[in-house]
């Protein structure tokens, strides 16, 4: 059995890039914490802010619906992760890496536009040195962040077969995170996302996948 943490700067960023995924570790038994560290205000949305009572039926509805073991939330304001320090978001990570004692790790690739993204990486990264144990450290790709920097690609070399879990990871999507999903003309649609897995599938023989780079393993 592994022990997983999915690493996710914003609620919804961990269904976008490894729902599917997610969903196959919980069917192998596997136990899967999620870590969000902004709540699910945006300060890029209009929608009425949620009370803490929401928000804690919202994590628990979450929870049950992909059969989680643990969900955390670390309270970060979105689009402000700069203004805290980084040993401080460090030290929030290490608290939960210590209580879970996971093998897998899972957060955004490096390469993403949003800059939210790349400081829960990099804390991570510091997090989770080979120093007294060793993590298995894979990064996924965000629909509407990934996909929009330039200077920077992501070129996966690992994919999960996500053909029985994809109508989950959407349905998921749109039961939790229905606020944030947007037309047939966005990334964050259900068009792009099936289009997204096929197309990663074709790169590798399958049908439907999440595609991944691995930072770090051990054989």
């Amino acid at each position: 059995m592994n022990k997983v943490i999915i690493f996710s700067a914003h609620p919804d960023d961990e269904l976008l890039g490894v729902g599917g995924t997610l969903i196959k570790h919980v069917q192998n038994n596997d136990e899967v914490s999620v870590v969000l560290f902004t709540d699910y205000a945006s300060s890029r949305t209009t929608s009425k802010i949620k009370t803490k009572k929401q928000l804690t039926n919202d994590k628990k509805k979450f929870s049950k619906y992909f059969k989680l073991k643990n969900i955390f939330n670390l309270g970060l304001e979105d689009q402000k992760f700069e203004t805290y320090p980084l040993l401080e978001i460090t030290k929030k990570i290490e608290e939960i890496r210590d209580k879970i004692k996971p093998n897998i790790i899972y957060s955004h690739h490096f390469s993403d536009l949003n800059r939210d993204h790349r400081i829960v990486t990099e804390s991570v990264l510091v997090a989770f040195r080979p120093l007294q144990k060793k993590y298995k450290i894979i990064l996924y790709e965000t629909p509407s962040s990934t996909e929009y920097n330039y200077k920077d690609s992501f070129n996966p070399n690992y994919y999960t077969d996500i053909k029985k879990t994809i109508n989950k990871k959407i349905n998921g999507l749109y039961k939790f995170y229905n606020l944030e999903m947007r037309d047939k003309k966005h990334p964050r649609s259900k068009n792009y996302i099936k289009s997204l897995a096929i197309k990663r599938g074709g790169e590798c023989g399958l049908e439907f996948a999440e595609a991944f780079y691995i930072l770090r393993d051990y054989f």
